[in-house]
């Protein structure tokens, strides 16, 4: 759907995401508020669960060239707390509710995260 909810071999690792409640306010193109949760891998060996509450809004809509697509995108963002540490994540969705592009926080190691679909 165009969320980014797990990475693997890439070194602090996100495991798995329960990002269901972020999506559905993101791909609706609706604010409100939304539990998200990441579990990153150490290297240790061990995972690590993260929780944050993340506060969605519209944003300004945005043009989105790439590949097959040209359209006009809803900008989303959410701005997602937890624990003393805080990330903003922005995405464009489009009228049938595609994330076509996203810039996504993926955790300590591997920072932030661009997304650009090109085609549908």
């Amino acid at each position: 759907g165009g969320m980014m909810t797990s990475t693997r071999g890439l070194g602090g690792d996100l495991m798995s995401s329960e990002s269901a409640a972020l999506y559905a306010l993101v791909s609706s193109r609706k604010s409100g508020q939304a539990r998200y949760v990441m579990r990153f891998l150490t290297p240790e060996d061990k995972t690590i669960e993260r929780d944050f509450d993340c506060s969605v809004s519209a944003a300004a809509k945005v043009p989105v060239q790439a590949g097959e697509i040209n359209t006009q995108a809803q900008g989303m963002v959410a701005v997602c707390t937890g624990g003393g540490f805080s990330f903003s994540n922005v995405f464009a969705v489009n009228s049938a509710g595609q994330i076509v592009t996203a810039r996504q926080w993926m955790g300590d190691a591997l920072g932030y995260f661009t997304m650009q679909m090109l085609r549908y």
